[in-house]
């Protein structure tokens, strides 16, 4: 698989969930009961054939659950951050050998990571589950704020 085939494999199971194509990525659609907003990028490594595949979260973006086409996800500073587990690394790794339909495979296994972690980080009490399991750091300060906004629910 080459890096234009990679990558259209991204966009097309994206494409099928329903999210969002913006500039520098993709962003999980919101509805009105989601307290935060959710994206992902695809980086290409500045060496070999290394790809990576930040999520990120934000939580004074709500605004943007009415997408802006000029928005732009690799100029936007980003309050949560993280990337997809370790176990995709070598799908994300163009130059390993791996069979094309076992790459689609684990990018599809990806994606739905993706989808699952964006579900639950949409809103503060999913954020604050994913502070507590481990699945993302959040700062302590942000971690009392989002106890706080669930008190006030």
């Amino acid at each position: 698989m080459n890096r234009v085939q990679f990558q259209n494999e991204f966009a097309d199971e994206s494409k099928i969930r329903g999210w969002i194509k913006i500039s520098g990525g993709w962003m999980i659609p919101s509805s009105d009961k989601d307290d935060n907003v959710v994206a992902f990028e695809v980086q290409k490594s500045s060496y070999g054939d290394q790809f990576y595949v930040g999520l990120k979260v934000f939580r004074d973006l709500k605004s943007l659950a009415v997408i802006n086409p000029c928005f732009d996800l690799r100029k936007t500073p980003t309050n949560l951050y993280r990337r997809v587990p370790r176990e995709f690394d070598e799908a994300l790794d163009l130059s390993k050998s791996m069979d094309d339909s076992h790459r689609r495979h684990e990018i599809e296994k990806m994606i739905g990571f993706i989808a699952e972690f964006a579900d639950r980080a949409k809103t503060n009490k999913g954020l604050l589950e994913l502070g507590h399991s481990g699945m993302l750091f959040v700062p302590s300060e942000t971690m009392d704020e989002l106890r706080s906004s669930i008190r006030r629910v």
